[in-house]
This record gives structure tokens, C-alpha cells and sequence, in this order.
């Protein structure tokens, strides 16, 4: 159960805010204030999990005080209330994980609460923070703190591109000739070494700045990674993805896999040498979310259920099971717009990425209720 304050100078808006948070779950509102100092003496006292803060507010401004706040405790997820949008890139700045505009309701503010656990469930555990935070889901990229999401920046896109080629490798010893085809295929032998020394350098380089001592291990002409230094989403998938085998599948178990895999593996990456590494982890998440599915289906939880699948077509989007399920979910429940509305979806993908009519069986189904 997360604890949480409001910050709001008008007393309308907090007796308000009040109310809604009755019909909010997974939170408990500890207390409500007007005036600002005396929210910053409550978190310095007391242990809380997010807070709900104006931006306008006449002694101090809602995007200072998070910073005090943040400073005073980094921990703390702070969600800012506004009526006015222009604010949102500020809030941004702050490292606010998420931004409401008034009015609020309970759903807007349950979602809040959600997606703040989500984060605090995938990663709280398994986070220390000495080690380098590794992403290689989604936005990929490497981090000395996964809570501010304080990003490092390579000089260069190949100093990058080497300590994912490195990380890709779990652990395992890669040979410079192996680091050399994946990476510098293109250039003649001598020029290749040249560019792999002076980019191993600059990478080593980069990484004690950030404070990350030994994290590279060198024996002879092979290079790993220290894996004790360093948390992976991916690494994570890995260890529970293979649980699930050993183990009576349940749903919860199951969305501990799901949650780590926001978007497919180095996704936003261009890089050959990871393409059967991304093929795997594609095939993996796409069996584990068809079985979320099956299981959904079996509870009867249509909402999630229609999530997972819909999740499966946003990721694979020529996947034509996903998109049949889907049809026939509506087509059953009697919801024939919503199904003809997906099928056109699947329709058009079809014949603009492949060329081809949509699967017959499908097409049959929508010929009946047309």
C-alpha cells in the first residue's frame, strides 16, 4: 500500500481531491496541506511514497518544492496537479512520473498509482544503487539511477553500441576479432583495431566517470562484462521467464515477465548482430503473453485479456492470431463495430506491409455479421 499527501493552496480543490482518493486503491492519502512549508517539514519526517502537487501556489511554486522534495528524499515519486498543460515539460524536468490536469477523477488518478507500482514492483528489488542500470527493452540506454533516470551519454554512438554489444552478451567472454565482424565489418583490418582501442578507451573512460570501477574484465584479446556490477531488464526476463517453466504458471508470475518487457529488445537500435537475440525475446514475450491471455480468458477477466492482445498486435503487428482472437472476442460478446473496426486495422496491415487478403477464416467471420 502506497502512502501519499496532496499538496493545494485552495482548500476547494484539496476537500476535493479527498474525496476522489476514497475510491483509489493500492494508496492511502496520510495527510492534505495548503501550505507548502509544511508539506516539506511532514516528508522530511515521515515516509511517503508519492505526492500530489499544485504547480501554482502563491509562496512557493510546486516545481521548486519537488526539487526540495526531491532532494530531501529521491525516492519519492511526485505527480503534479495543474489546471494549466503548459507546465508538463517542467514537470518533466523534475522527473515527475506523471502529470494530471483538473479536473481530476479516480480513474485518472488510479492510473497514476498503477504505473507508480509497476516501477516500484519491477524494479525496487532488484536495484542497488552502486550498479549500472541497464535497459534493453524500449527506450534502451544505461543509467546510474533508475528512480531520476539520470541517462549516460556516450561521446559516440559506437562507445554505446560496445557496451550493449558487451551487455548482449550476458557475462560471456567476446574475442576482439568477434567484437571487430560485429561492429566494423566494413572497414579494412588495421583500420578496425584502431577504432576498437580507441573506442574500448573512451568506453572505459566514460564509465569511471560515472563511477563504475571494473565493471569492464579483459583477459588476453577477450572482453566481458562484470555482471555483479550491473541490473538488466533483460537478464531479469531471462531468470523468470525460465521460473515459469519450472513452476505451475499463475497470472501473477506472469505479469512480473510482462511488466519487464516495455517494448521489444533494442527496439530504437539498428544493429545486425542483435537481430537473433531480438527474435528470441520476441518469440518468448509473444508465447508468454498468449498464455496471459488463455489464462485471462479462463478467469473471465475480459479487460485484461483485451489488453494482452491488444499489446501483442501493437508489438507484433502482422501477428494474425492476435488480431483473430481479438475479432472473435467482440464478435462473441456482440460488440460487431468494435470487430469490424479491428478487422479493417488487420486488413490494412496486411495488404500494406504483405500484399495479402486477411487470414480466410476471419474474413468468413466478418462476411456473417456484415
Amino acid at each position: 500500500m502506497l502512502s501519499a499527501i496532496i499538496v493545494d493552496d485552495e482548500k476547494r480543490s484539496l476537500d476535493r481531491f479527498k474525496r476522489i482518493m476514497k475510491d483509489v486503491d493500492q494508496v492511502t492519502l496520510k495527510e492534505a496541506f495548503q501550505i507548502p512549508e509544511r508539506a516539506f517539514e511532514y516528508i522530511a519526517n515521515n515516509n511517503i511514497d508519492v505526492v500530489f502537487l499544485d504547480i501554482e501556489m502563491p509562496t512557493i511554486s510546486g516545481l521548486e518544492l519537488a526539487e526540495m522534495m526531491m532532494q530531501e528524499n529521491y525516492k519519492i515519486n511526485i505527480v503534479f496537479v495543474s489546471a494549466h498543460s503548459q507546465y508538463a515539460m517542467e514537470a518533466f524536468n523534475v522527473h515527475a512520473i506523471d502529470y494530471l490536469v483538473k479536473p481530476t477523477n479516480s480513474n485518472m488518478i488510479q492510473k497514476v498509482i498503477n504505473n507508480i507500482i509497476k516501477k516500484i514492483d519491477a524494479y525496487s528489488t532488484s536495484y542497488i544503487s552502486d550498479k549500472l542500470y541497464v535497459e534493453m527493452f524500449g527506450d534502451a540506454c544505461f543509467c546510474m539511477n533508475y528512480i531520476k533516470k539520470e541517462k549516460i551519454i556516450f561521446r559516440t554512438k559506437k562507445t554505446e553500441e560496445l557496451l550493449f554489444f558487451l551487455v548482449n552478451a550476458h557475462g560471456n567472454y567476446c574475442s576482439r576479432d568477434s567484437i571487430l565482424d560485429a561492429l566494423w565489418s566494413y572497414m579494412n583490418r588495421e583500420k578496425a583495431v584502431t577504432n576498437f582501442h580507441s573506442t574500448m578507451y573512451e568506453l572505459r573512460k566514460t564509465l569511471k566517470e560515472f563511477g563504475c570501477i571494473d565493471f569492464l574484465i579483459k583477459t588476453k584479446d577477450q572482453y566481458k562484462i562484470n555482471t555483479d556490477k550491473l541490473w538488466c531488464d533483460a537478464y531479469v526476463f531471462i531468470e523468470l521467464s525460465q521460473e515459469l517453466r519450472k513452476s505451475n504458471e499463475s497470472i501473477s508470475d506472469i505479469e512480473k515477465v510482462i511488466k519487464l518487457a516495455d517494448g521489444s529488445y533494442l527496439f530504437d537500435k539498428d544493429y545486425n548482430w542483435a537481430l537473433s537475440k531480438q527474435r528470441w525475446f520476441d518469440n518468448e514475450l509473444m508465447k508468454i503473453l498468449y498464455k496471459a491471455e488463455q489464462l485471462y480468458s479462463k478467469e473471465r477477466n475480459d479487460k485484461s485479456r483485451i489488453e494482452t492482445l491488444e499489446t501483442l498486435v501493437k508489438l507484433y503487428p502482422l501477428e494474425d492470431l492476435a488480431y483473430i482472437h481479438l475479432i472473435k472476442h467482440y464478435v462473441n460478446k456482440n460488440e460487431l463495430m468494435t470487430a469490424i473496426k479491428w478487422y479493417k486495422i488487420y486488413q490494412s496491415i496486411m495488404k500494406r506491409e504483405l500484399g495479402i487478403e486477411p487470414a480466410q477464416e476471419i474474413k468468413q467471420l466478418i462476411e456473417k455479421i456484415t
